[in-house]
């Protein structure tokens, strides 16, 4: 079972089926949707802030135990303490669900265009798994775009993992997703288990979202993907709170382990298990990543050359799209390398790949290059996200992350949302 806050200034409450889907498909709740999109869309991040923090609030990764807390009336200025089950990570029993955020899978500027094979995808996502249901896409959303993404997603999955997945909804922006499954104890707490899914998915994740007082802000029925209803309502597994429980409560939310998660999961491998990075070790064709590079750095003893090798699953990179797939490599052995940018440039090195010029390898690794200072001369003075990730050759996270520096020093500024504006011609 799991919680809602109907207000910030209330104490949670367990929430059963029949109250979820009062919340979800109230009037209330699809106008304050409407309402916080559209000011998304018009610029105004203030307005949608306060739109968003007026949606039902749930806390799916457990309930709380009663504390007492100092209620203040803001007319009267009286304190007084209340008990209730706060929404207090010291007093947290977790169930054994966890949540992933995906904020701003894509852009308002990239939700145009769907596949024409969208429904047969959409209809093979819950194959096999019982109590699993769809919906309609909103019409005031990322919309199928979005859907095509988790879709894509969805499909890199083990079978088991897909059966972990008991909730996936459209966030409040309409630009990102959360996923609510069923964690592994084996592999960590919330945050590991955060990690390692995302990395299966080929999603980035919002890593500021592992503490377990976290809630998420629901939206309507209509932006709900997929569901395990019965699951999401009864599920619990006591051995995980049984670990974590006291480790939160004493306000321990960090990783348990440093460089545990392998890169995309590609399902089944090729002759071997999904996640084994031991694959079939034949010689692969011409164009494809041999099983070299990295030996002398080894990741719990399997070198990075390896895992290299099963991160590409044999398939062949193009010429044209070799430096966007050296910066997603890049990307995702930030996971298994402690973000380590030494490292990072020495496996890369070892990648037996003829295309990695000195200044790639230095934008791969984040550094300043007569390269880089190219392409922001190239962009326009004003663009959206679309264009910068064309220009720079990156995925967009890591746009996303270049334009959040950008904009701390001062180098851009953001019009609206998903368009920016050049404060000046040359990079400082």
């Amino acid at each position: 079972m799991f919680c809602n806050q109907s207000r910030f200034h209330l104490p949670t409450r367990v929430i059963n089926s029949e109250q979820f889907w009062a919340l979800v498909r109230a009037p209330r709740t699809a106008q304050l949707v409407s309402e916080a999109r559209a000011a998304l869309a018009n610029g105004d991040k203030a307005l949608y802030d306060r739109k968003k923090k007026l949606l039902p609030l749930m806390v799916f990764i457990g309930t709380f135990e009663e504390s007492e807390k100092d209620v203040e009336n803001k007319k009267t200025g009286e304190k007084r303490t209340v008990k209730g089950c706060w929404r207090v990570q010291s007093h947290v029993c977790l169930n054994g669900l966890v949540v992933a955020d995906y904020d701003h899978v894509i852009e308002a500027d990239q939700t145009e265009g769907s596949s024409p094979k969208l429904g047969e995808v959409r209809r093979g996502l819950n194959a096999g798994n019982a109590g699993v249901q769809t919906t309609p896409t909103p019409p005031n959303s990322g919309g199928e775009r979005l859907r095509e993404i988790w879709a894509e997603a969805y499909g890199k999955l083990s079978d088991e993992d897909k059966a972990r997945i008991v909730l996936v909804f459209v966030t409040p922006s309409g630009y990102g997703l959360k996923v609510v499954f069923t964690a592994d104890v084996g592999i960590g707490n919330l945050i590991d288990n955060q990690l390692d899914f995302s990395a299966k998915l080929g999603l980035q994740l919002d890593e500021s979202c592992k503490d377990a007082s976290r809630g998420a802000f629901m939206t309507t029925a209509e932006d709900i993907i997929s569901i395990n209803e019965e699951k999401l309502f009864t599920y619990e597994d006591k051995s995980f709170g049984e670990k974590y429980n006291d480790e939160y409560r004493s306000g321990h939310s960090q990783p348990t382990l440093s460089g545990r998660i392998l890169p995309l999961s590609r399902g089944r491998q090729r002759g071997s298990e999904q996640g084994n990075i031991e694959a079939d070790q034949t010689t692969p064709p011409d164009g494809t990543p041999p099983n070299s590079g990295g030996e002398e750095d080894t990741y719990h003893g399997v070198p990075y050359g390896k895992i290299v090798e099963a991160w590409f699953d044999g398939k062949k990179v193009e010429p044209g799209d070799r430096h966007r797939t050296s910066l997603c490599l890049a990307d995702h052995l930030r996971y298994i390398t402690d973000n380590d940018p030494v490292l990072i440039e020495r496996i890369l090195r070892e990648v037996p790949f003829n295309y990695f010029a000195d200044q790639n390898k230095e934008f791969v690794i984040r550094r300043r290059s007569t390269r880089y200072d190219e392409c922001f001369r190239k962009l326009p003075d004003d663009f959206k996200t679309q264009q910068f990730m064309d220009c720079f050759g990156c995925s967009q996270p890591t746009a996303s992350r270049a334009l959040d520096r950008f904009k701390k020093d001062g180098v851009i500024e953001s019009v609206k949302y998903g368009i920016y504006k050049k404060l000046v011609s040359e990079l400082p």
